[in-house]
């Protein structure tokens, strides 16, 4: 259901000094409030189980058990059970003449403040009377697969899923499956940027006073990382030089990576001969940005949060 449908015509109680306050002027107090955060359960949240609610029961039993819980129905109503529950199996023997097992969902639903029970009355002024608690409680209860009506409740999601259970001779023919349920939290799902880092900034990797590769600091900034990602990180360009000479690069390393950027950093084994080939000159190191600049080389990478 879009949470731009069904928008309740809200109104907020205002009050003024001297002004008879009644019980329905201090109800409304409370509709206000509760329309507001339904409306805000269903527009900034999704349906589905928010905690809890698990069931469980073993194979060949008559009952199954719920643990408490909260879940959000589709129009943001709350959905609490505040204790275990133990809830009967429908007592049927299956489904057809070839005793297939029946099929049931477990769901929670919304129960309107005119079907609930008061859990506490007192008396008034002027010989009149009412309920002042009124308990938070939900509707747990199987519905048949086969059944019309129920099933459009549930795939809407005014009934919750908790779980599904399979009957036959009067007991569950198997544990019930939680692969219906649904979490009224979204996944997390990692955030991805990626970019590429071209032009100057190349300069020579030492390691105790000796130039062992090449090297360039990788900003990241423009992705928005609120934490340090992983980063995967690659060198792009040609591997010979416009002399001719010939390169071979080693091992990519990823250094100081934070939320921000990186470096990195490319091994290079100097003056490596194959044949009469000479690889990886000396003069590549010593002017590394020449060198890159020459290669057309440049940094894409690529980095994930969460």
């Amino acid at each position: 259901m879009s949470s731009q449908e069904n928008i309740p015509d809200v109104e907020r109680p205002l009050f003024f000094d001297g002004q008879r306050l009644t019980a329905a002027d201090l109800q409304a107090v409370q509709e206000y409030q509760r329309q507001l955060r339904w409306l805000h359960n269903r527009s900034l949240h999704t349906w589905g189980i928010v905690f809890g609610l698990e069931v469980t029961g073993a194979r060949g039993e008559r009952e199954v058990k719920v643990q408490p819980g909260l879940a959000l129905g589709c129009l943001g109503h709350e959905l609490v059970l505040s204790d275990p529950a133990t809830l009967p199996i429908p007592p049927v023997a299956g489904s057809g003449s070839n005793g297939q097992p029946a099929a049931y969902y477990l769901t929670i639903s919304y129960i309107n403040d005119n079907e609930l029970s008061p859990s506490a009355i007192e008396t008034g002024v002027c010989e009149t009377s009412g309920a002042i608690r009124l308990p938070e409680r939900a509707r747990l209860r199987f519905q048949s697969l086969r059944d019309t009506d129920p099933a459009i409740a549930y795939r809407h999601g005014q009934d919750v899923i908790l779980a599904s259970i399979d009957v036959l001779n009067c007991k569950l023919s198997e544990p019930p499956s939680a692969r219906e349920r649904r979490d009224a939290r979204p996944a997390n799902q990692p955030y991805v940027a990626t970019g590429r880092a071209g032009g100057p900034g190349w300069s020579a990797l030492q390691v105790g006073g000796s130039t062992v590769g090449l090297q360039r600091k990788v900003d990241t900034s423009a992705a928005g990382f609120g934490s340090t990602p992983v980063y995967l990180a690659q060198v792009t360009g040609d591997r010979a030089l416009s002399s001719g000479a010939g390169l071979v690069d080693g091992m990519v390393r990823v250094a100081d990576a934070n939320p921000t950027g990186f470096t990195l950093q490319v091994l290079l084994p100097k003056d490596l001969m194959a044949g009469a080939t000479r690889l990886n000159p000396a003069a590549l190191f010593g002017d590394p940005v020449a060198a890159t600049r020459d290669l057309n080389w440049a940094v894409a990478w690529m980095g994930i949060e969460g």
